[in-house]
């Protein structure tokens, strides 16, 4: 009796054990479905902005990212938030950047040579800079700046990448097609471009690498703060660039995975294609391939910015929204997308 007893009792032990195990997997499911998403381009584009400060101040770069966390938040309409990155999607990443870099030790020679371009405080103080506005480059002062910054960033951005697991390998040329809440939102930083603009990237990158590249890869992701009238316009725009690309011979891998993913996937590529935007820039002006992309949004009026930049800045390719009226109307828009500048 005492046996049956001890066996019984053993029994609903391990009956209520494997429930117990069971309800704390459901939990943490749970919980990874529900992780608040950190919006991974505007992060950085803030860690960015605040590391280029910390050189003109000629001070060591130190970070909260609670802070930019909390304002990206905030501005999200989301109140709540954590003090723990790795509650986040995306936080596996971005914990392994640098929270500290010693001016003196790291920095210095990069403040040297900004010194002598005429980039300080004052010039960084200015409207058009801050945490979500510093990536876009208004002229060929900009461009040394960020060019001078590549080595170092694409140094953090590398070891985060290796820490957090994320680091691969890319054998293809990588166009971020940038359409979800873009272009409907009119954003002047935004915009589509006309088709031969990824016929000549493709073109010269193939003679830069002294390579033929049969794939292309597309990354399309329509429903980022998109509506569904939106993400379905979108998707007839990936798909009128993919068929144009198709037809150029090209096999068209339209794909798109997590956002970290496809940000070390154009950060790893040979060479990424970007159609303007802080993500593509970051992954790909700091990446270890060749990065071409167009003007983006004007300096005045209809003056558009570094029109005064290298050859890989193309001029004269996006489709300005003043050219538009509706861009829902899909089938009239492909016929402004086909028509190539002279």
């Amino acid at each position: 009796m005492n046996v049956l007893l001890a066996n019984i009792s053993i029994a609903i032990l391990i009956i209520l054990i494997t429930i117990l195990g069971v309800k704390k997997a459901h939990n943490t499911v749970e919980g990874m479905e529900s992780k608040k998403k950190l919006d991974i381009g505007n992060i950085l584009c803030a860690y960015y902005h605040r590391l280029l400060l910390s050189i003109v101040k000629q001070e060591d770069f130190h970070i909260e990212f609670i802070d930019i966390i909390s304002k990206n938040m905030e501005e999200r309409k989301m109140k709540e938030f954590s003090y723990e990155l790795a509650l986040y999607e995306n936080g596996d990443f971005i914990q392994h950047l640098p929270t500290y870099i010693s001016f003196e030790h790291k920095t210095k020679p990069l403040y040297e040579q900004f010194r002598q371009m005429g980039i300080n405080l004052e010039r960084m103080q200015q409207p058009i800079y801050g945490d979500e506005s510093t990536w876009r480059i208004n002229d060929a002062i900009d461009e040394d700046m960020h060019t001078i910054m590549k080595p170092l960033m694409q140094q953090i951005l590398n070891d985060a990448f290796i820490k957090s697991g994320y680091d691969k390998v890319v054998d293809f040329p990588v166009i971020h097609f940038r359409c979800a809440d873009t272009p409907f939102v009119l954003n002047p930083d935004y915009a589509l471009q006309k088709h031969c603009f990824f016929k000549k990237a493709l073109e010269d990158i193939q003679i830069r690498l002294q390579q033929h590249f049969q794939t292309v890869i597309v990354l399309s992701y329509v429903n980022h703060r998109s509506n569904p009238e939106q993400a379905d316009a979108c998707a007839k725009y990936a798909g009128f660039l993919t068929k144009y690309l198709e037809e150029l011979a090209y096999d068209v891998n339209v794909r798109s995975e997590s956002s970290i993913e496809d940000f070390a996937t154009i950060f790893y590529a040979p060479a990424s294609i970007s159609t303007s935007s802080s993500f593509s820039f970051m992954a790909g002006f700091f990446g270890m391939g060749i990065y071409i992309s167009t003007t983006n949004g004007f300096t005045d009026g209809r003056k558009e910015r570094c029109m005064d930049c290298g050859d890989w800045v193309y001029k004269g390719y996006n489709l300005h929204h003043h050219d538009v009226p509706d861009y829902l109307d899909t089938d009239a828009v492909l016929v402004s997308l086909q028509t190539c500048p002279e």
